[in-house]
């Protein structure tokens, strides 16, 4: 299936591919999305992209590449939603939002984004946790970790 997006282009996306996100993504419309892998395998960083408003294209981080010890707790009747009947059929990701100046992008690590990979679904959840930030600021994250390479 070909699909015209707002940053990307047309591109063909597998109907295989296709995540239905229960209750959709909070704030946007749809509930049909696909993840766009980054060009790079060892980046951090994917994109959700909205099946059905072209237009919206979340940048996403592969959390555990960059926060080892991220461990959301998370309520077991939201995730039955899912159909999880492995651990690893789950993939986390976190929201990341870069404003103009990019210093000062941040990533939301109280709300994770959590895909059952088998059954292509997901939904974004509130993270138990009081110590997860909704605007953790990222750059410096990324610097420490490119200095540690």
């Amino acid at each position: 299936m070909n699909l015209e997006t707002r940053n990307f282009g047309e591109i063909e996306i597998k109907e295989e591919n296709i995540i239905e996100f229960i209750g959709g993504v909070p704030g946007f419309s749809g509930t049909r999305y696909v993840i766009l892998d980054a060009i790079n395998e060892n980046s951090p960083f994917v994109w959700l992209q909205s099946v059905d408003e072209p237009e919206i294209a979340l940048i996403l981080l592969n959390t555990f590449m960059l926060y080892k010890d991220y461990a959301p707790k998370i309520n077991d009747e939201e995730i039955k939603c899912l159909e999880v009947e492995k651990r690893e059929e789950m993939s986390v990701f976190n929201v990341i939002v870069i404003p103009e100046k990019i210093e000062d992008m941040t990533v939301n690590l109280k709300a994770p984004i959590i895909i059952n990979t088998k059954k292509r679904k997901g939904i974004q959840l509130i993270a138990e946790n009081s110590n997860y930030e909704i605007k953790r600021k990222l750059y410096d994250d990324l610097k420490k970790v490119a200095g540690n390479k």
